[in-house]
């Protein structure tokens, strides 16, 4: 069985290349959904964000080509 990763808000936000107030935003936005832990600190599931970082360099060649 392949083990969860969980990742705090600013690993999270590094692996995506954003500052974490970005990450923060997009949690409000409903963009991604994070986790809580007791203290109220936001965790997300590393698939999750992986998942985002191909959404987001998909995006990104697409806008290259459109050039």
């Amino acid at each position: 069985m392949k083990e969860l990763e969980i990742l705090g808000m600013s690993e999270a936000a590094r692996r995506l290349r954003v500052h974490p107030f970005t990450l923060r935003r997009w949690c409000e936005a409903g963009k991604v959904y994070p986790m809580r832990d007791s203290t109220g600190r936001r965790l997300f599931l590393g698939s999750d964000i992986a998942k985002l970082v191909q959404e987001r360099e998909l995006t990104a060649r697409r806008t290259v080509e459109n050039r």
